[in-house]
């Protein structure tokens, strides 16, 4: 189940509407075991949250946005640590100030 919410979660990450890039990527294990062991975690506290507009705020919403809405949940950090690696990963000719800064403590 927690991979489909992180294959789920990578498929928002990879529509991100500042790529070029209109082709489906395949999928990093690395990435995919990260993000279903923290969205694990999320969404057996926060089972409520599993929506899909919620996944698409994790995937591809501002920090701002995310802070202002799951900042309050401790187990919100590691799971946008794993999507901000995933970003990145995906992502590396971007600059940083898009999607802002990688951790948030």
């Amino acid at each position: 189940m927690y991979e489909d919410i992180a294959q789920c979660l990578m498929d928002h990450a990879q529509r991100l509407p500042l790529s070029n890039c209109n082709e489906k990527q395949p999928y990093s294990h690395r990435h995919l075991e990260w993000i279903a062991v923290t969205a694990g975690a999320f969404f057996d506290k926060y089972p409520k949250l599993l929506t899909d507009d919620v996944l698409e705020t994790l995937a591809i919403g501002k920090l701002s946005t995310k802070l202002e809405q799951f900042g309050h949940l401790k187990e919100f950090y590691p799971l946008n640590k794993a999507l901000e690696g995933y970003r990145a990963y995906l992502y590396p000719k971007l600059k940083k100030h898009l999607f802002g800064p990688l951790y948030v403590h």
